[in-house]
């Protein structure tokens, strides 16, 4: 039946891909990850994920210019497992901005990192810029917040046109309860 199908089809695939050394057996974990930028100069398939999320940008920009009673950031976090594409996907609205002289936006795309942390291979070819971040505390002191401050000033200064749209990749750092390992 159609259910064995699919169940065997992804066992076989699943097979494969341990035999071909792409995944890992380990009844252990694992805090080794690939560098942010592995699989960023492969060709980017399809179009419909970029359209979708410059639709969304885009419809952000639009609200945010209208008259309101309360401001509020036009901001949203893009979520998804490790090595899904979400670095790739924005790097493609990066470029897709980039080649466009003639439009009013720009996007800057800047790798979040600890202290600790190495720069990745092609850093400069992939990233406009890096955040660095301090340990792992649950908060940032007065200190980290005018750091980072500094840090985006120094990035803002290079843009050059009306609108700016920041991506930050690796931003789990950011959050509550940050943590640079994988989720």
């Amino acid at each position: 039946d159609d259910d064995n199908i699919l169940a065997n089809f992804v066992s076989d695939v699943y097979r494969e891909c341990v035999h071909e050394g792409l995944i890992l057996e380990s009844n252990t974990f694992s805090d080794q990850v690939v560098s942010s930028t592995h699989g960023l100069d492969q060709e980017f398939l399809g179009t419909f994920d970029l359209e979708e999320l410059e639709k969304h940008i885009l419809r952000a920009f639009k609200w945010h210019e209208g008259d309101h009673k309360y401001y509020r950031s036009p901001s949203f976090p893009m979520v998804q497992s490790s090595g899904m594409g979400k670095t790739k996907l924005i790097q493609q609205l990066r470029q897709k901005y980039h080649e466009n002289d003639s439009n009013d936006i720009e996007c800057r795309l800047i790798l979040c990192m600890d202290r600790t942390q190495g720069v990745p291979p092609s850093f400069i070819k992939h990233y406009d810029g890096r955040l660095i971040l301090g340990g792992p505390d649950d908060s940032f002191t007065r200190t980290e917040i005018d750091d980072i401050h500094h840090q985006l000033d120094k990035i803002a200064i290079a843009c050059k046109r009306k609108k700016v749209i920041y991506i930050f990749d690796d931003a789990q750092m950011l959050l509550p309860g940050k943590s640079t390992g994988p989720y």
